[in-house]
């Protein structure tokens, strides 16, 4: 089986980087630093967070969402495309209000529909 990943050394770095693929597009996310300086030990950090997730702040997270963020991040959005995401957003119960720059007129308020949720 192929590696879903690429494990390297950065020669101005003293440790080995990880960069997995994305599954959607075949293209690679941004580089991680794994923090071991023997590849093997890189090599076993790249399979454990391709199974349990990317360390990200205080919760690890899945590759297809780091795939996602990666796509969203590098796409030329249009205002469609962002009134998508809202709604899509709003209809599971994760925004309450948006403002759309440069258009005052669709500004869609949604604290009267969503339940707040406490982390």
């Amino acid at each position: 089986m192929k590696q879903p990943f690429s494990v390297f050394y950065r020669s101005d770095r003293h440790t080995y980087y990880v960069a997995f693929k994305n599954e959607e597009t075949g293209r690679y996310l941004s580089a991680i630093s794994t923090k071991k300086t023997k590849e093997s030990d890189a090599v076993r950090q790249a399979w454990a967070w391709f199974r349990d997730g990317i360390p990200y702040k205080d919760e690890p997270v899945d590759i297809k969402t780091c795939s996602l963020r990666d796509s969203i991040k590098k796409a030329a959005l249009s205002q469609a495309d962002a009134e998508f995401i809202v709604d899509d957003l709003k209809r599971r119960g994760l925004v309450l209000s948006c403002v759309f720059a440069g258009n005052p007129e669709i500004n869609m308020d949604f604290s009267s529909l969503a339940i707040w949720k406490s982390r």
